[in-house]
């Protein structure tokens, strides 16, 4: 099998990360159609329900109320994100999917922000995954893709400074 070029896989992730955000926004618009704010669909009786909600804060409603602020924050972040990912030197495939994951949710619940609202940039992100075998916020599929991206992230990085590490002792020793 051929290897991809790099370019290639990038342009793979970006179009990835673009279903990501399709996916998010249909789930949303089908939440959003069919339910009642609040109304709730047990899947797994008392273990997952689908449960309409919105939320005009940060995670767990942290910074409620604080639009622009959220709207800014999140914009220069993902701003921030995309020019790292085609930066030349980025060019760890592990940290390119971490990378398409956090953007494709970060902007999927920024559509939110901007447009699911009375006014412009007074959105509320449109919550629906309500996992109640533990007290939990409920939260949307955009929160699921940060979240995996953020734990991918977290991982490569420790591994790599892992492997620093252990490089390091490795030529400590070989020159003891």
């Amino acid at each position: 099998m051929k290897k991809m070029s790099l370019p290639h896989v990038k342009m793979l992730i970006i179009l990835i990360s673009v279903a990501f955000i399709g996916i998010d926004q249909l789930i949303k618009y089908v939440v959003v159609d069919n339910m009642q704010l609040y109304d709730t669909i047990p899947i797994i009786n008392n273990a997952i329900h689908i449960t309409y909600v919105l939320n005009d804060g940060a995670a767990f409603s942290m910074l409620s109320g604080q639009a622009w602020l959220l709207c800014g924050v999140t914009s220069l972040l993902m701003i921030g994100l995309i020019v790292f990912f085609f930066l030349k030197s980025t060019n760890h495939i592990p940290t390119l999917c971490s990378l398409g994951l956090i953007i494709s949710g970060g902007i999927g619940n920024l559509i939110d922000r901007f447009f699911r609202g009375e006014t412009l940039f007074y959105g509320k992100v449109v919550d629906y995954i309500d996992f109640r075998l533990i007290k939990f916020a409920v939260f949307n599929f955009a929160d699921c893709c940060v979240v995996i991206g953020g734990c991918l992230l977290t991982a490569i990085y420790i591994y790599m400074v892992y492997k620093e590490y252990k490089e390091k002792k490795i030529g400590e020793t070989a020159n003891e």
